[in-house]
């Protein structure tokens, strides 16, 4: 189960761009994983980041494709 959630700030830390640059990146598909909402707070799970940089961080279309790709098998 994924339980550890990363906010914008501590994504844009780890990936080592700055916030403004990450949002940059995100309007413009190049952030795989699709964030979660809670209430107004967004927030990124852990794992699939994880999993996101282990595969080489694909622009969001083809994570989404590796992902249902993932689902079939």
């Amino acid at each position: 189960m994924q339980t550890e959630l990363l906010t914008v700030r501590e994504l844009a830390q780890k990936l080592k761009v700055g916030r403004s640059t990450f949002h940059a990146h995100n309007a413009r598909g190049l952030i795989g994983p699709k964030p979660i909402k809670i209430g107004g707070v967004v927030r990124y799970y852990a794992n699939e980041i994880a999993e996101w940089i282990k595969a080489g961080c694909p622009c969001r279309s083809r994570w989404i494709a590796m992902q249902q790709a993932q689902d079939c098998k």
